[in-house]
């Protein structure tokens, strides 16, 4: 038995009392609980081995690198904290084995010519982590939160058929600031990837503040590239918070706000998932369009709303394709504001404007205040609002099963938008 591997002189099975009693035992080959033990596969509390790469490290097989403390089996990360290296793979549930760090901070010592390996050793910019040879597979780049303002000097090029992890890593002391790519009104955009086999991950991360004429977005991504944002901001961009051109794009638990074009255009193949569009200006649209919206790409519970357009253009979505969003607020900054264009994509179980719109459960307010947003900048929802329970049934499966917040949702009823009340 696994709980009694040990054969006693009395001929009884007994708890193990050291590893090399779990011998034989492939599967299960550590001593856990001496001295009356069972053979486990791993013995670490919810962390990856201290010891990565040696005889110790009882999960080495990624993306498996994280004892379990309460089945003491090896699984996935879910939490940076779980990994030695401090981050984990929000992707592949693999923890980093090189981790290169950015820390603009006085007094940390960021230089772009240091070897940026360690907290102590940290390059200045994401540009120049960048530039650093030798380091193969996946790039990750822990850029941690700033105190104050540091700008990223220069636009960032993934290079062709690269992939590049870049994570925000939180100031414990001051959880108000962020981890920002800032260009500081530099013209062109701030990140941009383009190419089949070039992949970029935003995790935590701030982009803001490009500028230019037509070129100015926080990220451009062509050509079947491919990207993931997660719990990342896109903000205060000349241009759109974000440019997908034929590119597979990923975007969840996402804030894009204040972009003086538009919040984000996107064509090729993606999911917008659990992500407030608001407060953004544009002439075609205001918060977001969609090009080429088909069966397979996923559109729901997002929060587009008290963004601007040119007159008679709609200020939250425009859309083209014949896919069908769901369980969206889309409401416009003005009176009598064009929400969405009628003639392209159809929606379900949405808060579309002050006219029902029509579809499946679609329902509408008759005023923004209806919404009860947190106001100030805040769209989560509060008690009373119009959104609240009309989110019909057969929800909350994959990424939608948890909000912008992680807040579990349930599959029936759930409330409409990025946000579910706790």
């Amino acid at each position: 038995m696994a709980d009694n591997p040990v054969c006693s002189v009395q001929g009884v099975c007994v708890g193990c009392a050291m590893d090399s009693d779990c011998n034989g035992r492939a599967a299960t080959p550590v001593c856990f609980g001496e001295p009356a033990g069972a053979c486990v596969a791993c013995d670490e509390n919810d962390h990856q081995s201290l010891a990565v790469g040696t005889a110790a490290d009882h999960c080495p097989t990624a993306p498996n690198n994280v004892c379990d403390g309460a089945t003491h089996t090896c699984r996935p990360c879910e939490a940076d904290s779980e990994c030695t290296s401090g981050v984990c793979d929000m992707v592949t549930g693999a923890c980093a084995a090189t981790v290169l760090h950015v820390n603009r901070n006085p007094g940390r010592s960021g230089d772009d010519a240091n070897d940026c390996l360690t907290e102590a050793t940290p390059c200045l910019t994401v540009a120049g982590a960048m530039s650093k040879l030798g380091i193969g597979g996946t790039r990750y780049i822990a850029v941690h939160a700033s105190v104050g303002s540091y700008f990223e000097p220069g636009a960032t090029v993934i290079p062709a058929g690269k992939k590049v992890y870049l994570v925000g890593i939180p100031d414990p002391a001051n959880p108000m600031f962020a981890s920002e790519m800032d260009r500081n009104n530099g013209n062109g955009a701030i990140v941009s990837l383009t190419g089949v086999g070039t992949e970029l991950t935003l995790v935590r991360m701030t982009l803001r503040g490009a500028a230019g004429n037509g070129d100015g977005d926080g990220l451009q991504c062509s050509s079947e590239a491919k990207v993931t944002a997660l719990d990342s901001v896109f903000e205060t961009n000349a241009h759109f918070g974000i440019k997908s051109a034929l590119c597979d794009i990923t975007i969840d638990r996402c804030t894009i706000r204040g972009n003086a074009r538009g919040g984000a255009s996107i064509e090729g193949d993606f999911s917008l998932t659990n992500s407030f569009w608001v407060d953004n200006i544009g002439t075609l649209f205001g918060g977001l369009e969609l090009i080429g919206f088909d069966s397979n790409d996923v559109f729901a519970h997002n929060t587009i709303a008290l963004n601007r357009a040119d007159a008679t253009r709609p200020e939250s979505l425009r859309c083209d394709g014949n896919g069908t969003g769901a369980r969206n607020i889309l409401f416009g900054s003005t009176v009598g504001a064009v929400e969405t264009n009628a003639d392209m994509c159809a929606h379900q179980h949405s808060l579309i404007g002050t006219t029902v719109f029509a579809g499946l459960g679609n329902v509408a307010a008759p005023d923004v205040a209806a919404l009860r947003f947190g106001g100030g900048g805040d769209y989560h929802l509060r008690s009373g609002s119009a959104a609240l329970g009309m989110g019909g049934a057969g929800d909350a499966t994959g990424r939608l099963a948890t909000d912008v917040d992680k807040q579990p949702r349930p599959t029936t009823g759930a409330d409409i938008g990025a946000d579910e009340l706790p």
